[in-house]
């Protein structure tokens, strides 16, 4: 697959030759391989025995970088296969990712570890790439099902530490399941597993197997936190030099935070919190405060709007949690944290869950900053630590369930693998998984049949030629209108160019934005930063330009991430390179536009001022 993706040139074959040459791969110093499993759901969601769910595996290269790594087409599906028949296996999932894992370094492939990958580059110089496995990215239940601990339900439900154990809890649930919630929450406190540790123990609960009773072995089992597979990759001697569970385990923050996360057990108890305060309409205040933002285009305003409604409040009442879509979580919870802290904790009301809100959005934001680079290990534990320790200081400790616990590991994660690579970019994926597997009606051959179509799809889009192209410029350029581009040369002061436009554009290797965005720029000294709102977006003899009304800054908060700028009408050609990033704002007053501040610009906002 990846010597066809190459050869048949585009984007793909640019983006690993240029990797390659930035990042050269050798035995000594290989490429490190993530894998990613996942359990898709096809057709009716709802059905009682949906015959088309079934299994994905994807893979990629951390060394392709943290910008291909957000794409879905840089990730390859290597596995194909309804859930159905993987349940028939002996350890399920477990069993079919070892032998996934032995295409790559086993007797069943090619070792990519020693023998290498060869490949052509365009001007004839050979490029090899070894690479090592480094990563098992997955949520929850698919660390269940491929590890065969006991997960977030289980009496040791972390595999990676050794003396943390689970309790009951507060919490319930629409479904009836059972909720656990840690005995242990600060890092101080755990004692993490090696790789040894943990092949230990799966291997003396085998051995244990022949002696004990059935009662006796359920009890050791239940210790030790996992289930006793015989074929399960910690069984498998022909994995043991390949396979590292402690250091190849990485959490998805993504699920921690965002898919019945963190974030929806605190804002549940903060509003329940706020209303037994004697605040007992604050899902309507929410509802008038969120429709005064404006999100960039990019985000659906409607869906966030629609969070805090009384449709919404009877659901969250009967779940006791907070129910909402990552997305609209991710989108909706700075403006949250931000009412909280300027409505809420200014009158006293409840101060200890306040805190411990503002506390959780903190956490989110370095989480959403990692891939920029500007983000340590040491900066994102304290955050998580102050976190978990104004959470307990709320009398919340019966709510912290497992998910709580997944955040101590992720510093530990960063430190070790440079990254934290999520799940968004997967469940954009999964989409055109469900594409092909809505349409297929002869099932005898279904798996051959999607991943046949996911494979040509995805060899399709790797040979456009701009698919990993980061630059800055126009998405989608159409020729100017005619005024427009009269505009652009009385401004230059040219005539006779080539003047396109878009309603969207790229403005540095992690953002774009459209047309009436507003957005945070660099400054005249490039230290400082100002705002501005997008009037429109140029290109003229193929240099990118933005029309931008740059406002002046009146008034910066840095301890609520907020700035306020006066709102003026004289738009300003600028390179759109110095565009940073779009960001939520309101019209707080006359004349007076308050936007959000991502953490990473905080401290550049009225620099110069």
């Amino acid at each position: 697959m990846l010597h066809k993706a190459f050869n048949q040139g585009g984007a793909f074959a640019r983006l690993l030759t240029r990797r390659l040459l930035a990042c050269p791969s050798s035995p000594e110093a290989p490429w490190r391989l993530v894998l990613y499993s996942d359990e898709v759901v096809p057709g009716n969601q709802l059905s009682h025995d949906n015959k088309r769910k079934l299994w994905v595996i994807y893979f990629s290269f951390l060394e392709l970088g943290a910008n291909a790594l957000s794409n879905e087409d840089a990730w390859f599906c290597v596995f194909v296969k309804r859930s159905r028949d993987v349940n028939l296996l002996s350890a399920g999932m477990g069993q079919v990712f070892g032998a996934v894992i032995k295409l790559f370094f086993g007797a069943a492939g090619h070792d990519i570890s020693s023998g290498g990958l060869y490949f052509q580059a365009p001007d004839g110089s050979p490029l090899r790439l070894f690479a090592n496995l480094a990563m098992v990215l997955q949520d929850g239940g698919a660390h269940k099902s491929v590890w065969h601990c006991k997960g977030d339900a289980g009496t040791k439900f972390c595999m990676l530490c050794r003396n943390l154990y689970s309790e009951k809890s507060e919490l319930t649930a629409e479904d009836g399941s059972k909720m656990l919630t840690c005995t242990l929450i600060h890092e101080s406190d755990l004692d993490f597993a090696t790789d040894d540790d943990i092949r230990g123990s799966v291997r003396r609960l085998a051995d244990s197997r022949a002696t004990d009773s059935k009662q006796m072995f359920e009890k050791r089992s239940q210790a030790v936190g996992f289930n006793h597979e015989p074929h399960g990759m910690l069984l498998d001697v022909e994995l043991d030099a390949i396979v590292r569970p402690a250091s190849h385990f990485c959490h998805d923050w993504m699920h921690a935070m965002f898919v019945h996360g963190a974030f929806h057990t605190m804002m549940y108890a903060t509003l329940e919190a706020l209303s037994e305060a004697g605040v007992r309409d604050i899902w309507e205040k929410l509802t008038g405060y969120i429709g005064l933002w404006t999100w960039p285009a990019r985000v659906a305003n409607s869906a966030v709007n629609d969070l805090f409604t009384q449709k919404r409040k009877i659901a969250a009442k009967r779940a006791k949690t907070f129910k909402c879509t990552a997305s609209e979580g991710l989108s909706a919870y700075a403006v949250v944290a931000y009412f909280i802290q300027k409505v809420m904790l200014q009158s006293q009301v409840r101060t200890a869950a306040c805190q411990a809100f503002v506390a959780m959005a903190e956490v989110v934001d370095l989480l959403v900053a990692v891939p920029l680079g500007c983000v340590t290990p040491e900066r994102l534990r304290d955050a998580v630590r102050v976190f978990l320790q104004l959470v307990e200081a709320a009398g919340w400790r019966k709510l912290m369930h497992p998910k709580f616990h997944w955040l101590v590991h992720l510093p530990r994660q960063l430190a070790h693998f440079g990254c934290l690579p999520t799940c968004w970019v997967h469940e954009r994926k999964h989409r055109m998984v469900k594409r092909y597997a809505n349409e297929i009606c002869n099932t005898s051959r279904f798996e051959r049949s999607v991943l046949g179509e996911l494979t040509s799809h995805h060899l399709a889009a790797l040979s456009k030629p701009h698919l990993f192209d980061y630059e800055v410029g126009l998405v989608s350029p159409r020729p100017a209108h005619l005024k427009l581009a009269q505009l652009v040369e009385a401004e230059l002061g040219v005539q006779g160019g080539n003047c396109l436009t878009s309603n969207e554009a790229r403005v540095s290797g992690v953002a774009t934005c459209s047309r009436g965005d507003v957005v945070l720029l660099r400054g005249a000294t490039g230290r400082d930063i100002v705002a501005g709102q997008v009037w429109a977006l140029v290109s003229y003899h193929d240099e990118p330009i933005a029309i931008v009304a740059v406002w002046a800054l009146a008034n910066m908060d840095k301890s609520t991430g907020t700035a306020e700028w006066r709102e003026e009408q004289a738009p300003m050609l600028i390179p759109m390179s110095d565009v940073i990033t779009p960001v939520t704002y309101t019209r707080c007053r006359a004349g007076i536009v308050r936007t959000l501040v991502p953490c990473q610009l905080r401290s550049g906002v009225g620099a110069s001022a």
